[in-house]
């Protein structure tokens, strides 16, 4: 199972991106096969629609689960649709990457049932 978490830099000891359709990186971890690949988010710059890019980013590698601080409604649906679990970390401004996925592997994590907040627009926050 693949497992993207928000990063700022796509590494495990990087810190956390609380933020999912302008995080600079996605950490994709495969825990099956005990690898990390970073992915550059090719959507982060976008001036709207980052969110369902980034959406549509994660189905391009096949990932089953994103981790980030929120998602918004256009990136949940189109998440949602993809069949892909979202796990919010509301309070991950301080935490590394690594310290979310432990988070993740150790069952701390809740599925999110709705978006997490209203949407952004195209602005950077």
């Amino acid at each position: 199972m693949k497992i993207a978490i928000t990063s700022a830099n796509g590494a495990l000891d990087a810190g956390f991106d609380p933020h999912f359709g302008r995080a600079s990186y996605f950490c994709i971890v495969d825990l099956e096969l005990d690898t990390v690949e970073a992915v550059v988010n090719s959507a982060a710059n976008s001036p709207s629609g980052a969110g369902v890019r980034a959406a549509q980013l994660m189905g391009e590698h096949s990932v089953a689960s994103v981790v980030s601080g929120s998602f918004g409604p256009k990136a949940f649906h189109a998440l949602n649709a993809a069949g892909i679990t979202m796990y919010p970390v509301p309070d991950g401004d301080s935490l590394t990457v690594g310290d979310v996925l432990a988070q993740m592997k150790a069952g701390k994590l809740q599925p999110l049932m709705s978006a997490s907040h209203g949407g952004h627009a195209g602005r950077k926050h």
